[in-house]
């Protein structure tokens, strides 16, 4: 091959390059990568969001040196209450603009018996989510994403539920893949809860988020 010939193949590759990867190529959910501090974020959930595990999120984020934090968690509900009330994400979505969607649901939805049901509506809920913020970000060249936090372990009193988490947890993995999946399970089973052994006190809310923060910064690298 002569040189003319290396040159060019050389200069299409570098031209290639910068066109697929350059910053602000929007190619779907996360074409390019953006460190946790220069996101937007916005945490949807249950009971956990609303109380002190989405309290102790705040105030670490905070301290990670992100700009922008929101939080909006439902006492009770689970994926079918949100996809019946659709018009909340939409709300929470154009309110506050995120650029990092976190999901932390599952927690009330043990008691699903039929698995096909249950994955029908968790990728039903997970495909508004991602219409809804490609809509929001369609004319600009943010990166944006999407990640579900897996619901905290059962524990005391409550610990007969867990298989039935266990298995929500499995078909959310299976619709959402561990791209855009982080694990609560196995770091949630051994600090401060409440007497019902489903919530957290304030430490232990907040040795839930420092245990999950290193795997949130590996899961935006994915």
């Amino acid at each position: 091959m002569s040189n003319g010939v290396c040159k060019i193949l050389l200069m299409t590759v570098a031209i290639l390059s910068l066109i697929f990867l350059a910053p602000g190529t929007v190619l779907g959910q996360g074409s390019y990568r953006t460190p946790l501090e220069n996101h937007r974020i916005l945490l949807i959930g249950d009971s956990q969001t609303a109380g002190n595990f989405g309290e102790a999120f705040g105030y670490e984020v905070t301290a990670y040196g992100v700009g922008y934090f929101a939080r909006s968690g439902r006492v009770g509900w689970g994926v079918r209450r949100y996809l019946a009330n659709s018009h909340v994400i939409r709300r929470l979505i154009r309110e506050h603009r995120p650029t990092l969607l976190l999901v932390e649901l599952g927690g009330n939805d043990f008691a699903r018996s039929a698995r096909e049901e249950y994955a029908e509506e968790v990728q039903r809920f997970w495909n508004q989510l991602n219409d809804q913020m490609a809509r929001l970000h369609e004319e600009t060249e943010v990166n944006w994403r999407i990640i579900w936090i897996s619901p905290a372990t059962a524990v005391g009193p409550s610990a007969h539920i867990q298989p039935g988490r266990d298995r929500v947890a499995e078909i959310i993995l299976s619709v959402v893949t561990d791209r855009n999946y982080i694990e609560s399970r196995d770091i949630t089973s051994d600090f401060g809860r409440t007497p019902d052994g489903l919530h957290f006190t304030p430490s232990g809310g907040l040795d839930w988020v420092r245990r999950l923060m290193p795997r949130l910064e590996s899961c935006l690298e994915r």
